[in-house]
């Protein structure tokens, strides 16, 4: 299961800015800030967004770790 939760704040502001989560299952994948006054398509958009982004830097965080090992350090995973 994919969902987008809606962390909050919970205020009467009707069309402000809130905190969400992407999860798979139950494995947060991301989080990310979304307005509700731009509505469903850009909230979707917007976490798609949030989740390439965290998988550009995952991959980063292994490419940083690979060049670790090269160099020689004790690198663990």
């Amino acid at each position: 299961m994919i969902a987008i939760i809606n962390k909050g704040p919970h205020t009467n502001d009707i069309g402000g800015e809130r905190n969400y989560e992407v999860r798979i299952n139950n494995e947060l994948i991301c989080t990310f800030k979304h307005k509700r006054f731009y509505g469903l398509a850009a909230c979707l958009r917007a976490a798609a967004e949030a989740v390439d982004e965290k998988k550009w830097m995952d991959v980063e965080k292994l490419f940083m770790l690979v060049n670790e090992r090269k160099a020689g350090e004790d690198v663990s995973f």
